[in-house]
C-alpha cells in the first residue's frame, strides 16, 4: 500500500506564508538614515529588483541619503510631479527620519487661481526636487528674487531629467545663483 504525501503545506506554513515580511532593519549612520529595501518588496520577475525597487533605491541614494551633512534638517520642495512620484516611493515617515522637517508643493495654486504662498525658514536648506519645467523653476527662483529676503538658507536642486539650455540660462541670470549648492540631474523620468 502506497501512502501519498500532499504538496500542500501544512496549515501554519501557509498562513505564515501570507502575513507580510517584517520590515529590514534600518541603520543609522551619522545621524542619517541609511538604505534599507521596503517592507515586502516584491523582487522582478527576473529574480531582481522590480523597477519600483529600482527607483526608490536611486532617489533615497541621490536625494535623501545626502541629507545627514545639510545639518539639522531640510525643506523639501516638489512640484505636481514629483510630489507623485515620491508618495509613490516613500512613506512620509521614511522622508522625515532622512531629516526632512518639511515637504511643501512650490506650484500648488489656491481656489483664486494664485499659487500658495509658503512660509520663509531662513534657517533651513532647501531640497528641490522638480521637473525641468518652466513653472517649477520660475517658482524655485522666486523663493531667492528679493537679494536680502531668500525665503531659504540655500538650494539644492534635483532635477528629474535634462534640463534644457534655456531653462539653465535661465537659472544662471537669476538671482537665486549665488544660493545654489547643488545641481544634479537624475534621469528618473
Amino acid at each position: 500500500m502506497r501512502i501519498f504525501r500532499s504538496r500542500r503545506k501544512p496549515k501554519q506554513e501557509a498562513f505564515d506564508a501570507l502575513e507580510p515580511a517584517a520590515e529590514a532593519p534600518r541603520a543609522w549612520q551619522r545621524g542619517r538614515l541609511a538604505y534599507s529595501p521596503a517592507a515586502g518588496a516584491p523582487a522582478g520577475g527576473s529574480g531582481g529588483p522590480s523597477l519600483r525597487e529600482l527607483a526608490r533605491r536611486r532617489l533615497f541614494e541621490e536625494l535623501l541619503g545626502g541629507l545627514g551633512g545639510l545639518g539639522a534638517g531640510v525643506v523639501l520642495l516638489v512640484d505636481d510631479t514629483t510630489m507623485r512620484l515620491l508618495s509613490s516611493l516613500f512613506r512620509l515617515s521614511e522622508i522625515t527620519e532622512a531629516g526632512v522637517h518639511l515637504v511643501e508643493n512650490v506650484t500648488m495654486k489656491g481656489a483664486d487661481g494664485a499659487y500658495l504662498r509658503r512660509q520663509p525658514l531662513r534657517g533651513l536648506p532647501a531640497v528641490y526636487l522638480l521637473t525641468p519645467s518652466l513653472e517649477s523653476v520660475n517658482r524655485m527662483i522666486d523663493d531667492f528674487r528679493a537679494p536680502g529676503a531668500a525665503k531659504y538658507k540655500s538650494a539644492h536642486l534635483f532635477f528629474t531629467s535634462r534640463v534644457s539650455a534655456s531653462l539653465m540660462a535661465k537659472l544662471k541670470n537669476s538671482n537665486a545663483m549665488p544660493h545654489v549648492c547643488t545641481f544634479r540631474e537624475i534621469q528618473l523620468e
